[in-house]
């Protein structure tokens, strides 16, 4: 029997090699620096080639509410969400003239990995929290208040400090991702 392509779990319809580069073009859509485009390319192929058990988990297989999207679906599109946030459409109060180092900490703090767990950690404890709400698509503003709630975590962690305790920060953050 042939299954629908939309039954196939999206970890099977990775192992497509024309699935998987239909995924990486759908996901670069939209960066138009090239750079930006290049950097956000590597996080992909990281989660796609190092990460993908994350889309045989428990708690990404299914639905968050019934006859809406599948949860797995709407993973790489909440990366590719977050990631925007912080590297091309960062908060303007981190743009504003003598604020570079708080913007460089901001895109220092990005972590994919942190990220995952962090979505993984909430997922449960957000399920089926927009039951009410029958006009929505609930599943993607779910995964839309999840993005925006690690953003502004990772915006709490910039405010309120000195020039010195930021460089400070992104100091030991470059070390950090250079040991990784």
């Amino acid at each position: 029997m042939i299954k629908n392509f939309n039954d196939i779990p999206l970890s099977e319809k990775l192992d497509n090699q024309l699935f998987k580069n239909g995924l990486i073009k759908t996901m670069l859509a939209g960066i138009s620096d090239q750079s930006l485009r290049s950097k956000f390319e590597v996080e992909i192929n990281y989660i796609i080639d190092n990460k993908r058990e994350i889309f045989k988990n428990d708690l990404i297989i299914g639905t968050f509410y019934e006859n809406d999207d599948k949860i797995e679906d709407l993973i790489l599109p909440s990366v590719k969400r977050a990631w925007s946030m912080i590297f091309i459409n960062p908060p303007t109060l981190f743009t504003l003239n003598g604020r570079h180092n708080r913007i460089e900490l901001l895109k220092l703090l990005w972590d994919i990995d942190e990220f995952i767990d962090y979505v993984l950690d909430i997922l449960p404890r957000v399920k089926n929290c927009l039951d009410n709400f029958e006009n929505l698509d609930r599943s993607s503003q779910t995964l839309e208040l999840i993005v925006q709630n690690y953003i502004n975590g990772l915006i709490e962690k910039c405010r309120n400090k000195s020039d010195e305790q930021i460089k400070i920060e992104i100091r030991d953050l470059k070390i950090k991702k250079t040991l990784k």
